[in-house]
């Protein structure tokens, strides 16, 4: 899982060996690195760390192996190898 907050300066790894709900890895990330994260109703991030959506007109969006996803994360299920990333764009 891939935490990019848009900056190309700060971005989280976590690797995993299981199969989680996208919502958990980034839970896991948020709690590992001490960071700040606020869900909607339905588990789409409204902030992480000190980056709430709407801040310079960007938005939390969520990719599993690149490609942009529709459901929530707490409705998307990954196993290995797939990419998680939630971007900052």
């Amino acid at each position: 899982m891939v935490l990019d907050f848009g900056d190309k300066k700060s971005a989280f790894k976590l690797n995993t060996r299981e199969r989680y709900r996208a919502w958990d890895l980034l839970q896991q990330v948020a709690a590992i690195n001490n960071l700040n994260l606020v869900p909607d109703n339905n588990f789409w991030p409204k902030v992480i760390d000190s980056r709430p959506e709407g801040k310079d007109n960007k938005k939390w969006y969520f990719y599993v192996n690149g490609k942009r996803q529709e459901k929530s994360p707490i409705e998307t299920v990954v196993s290995p190898p797939a990419e998680v990333a939630f971007k900052f764009e």
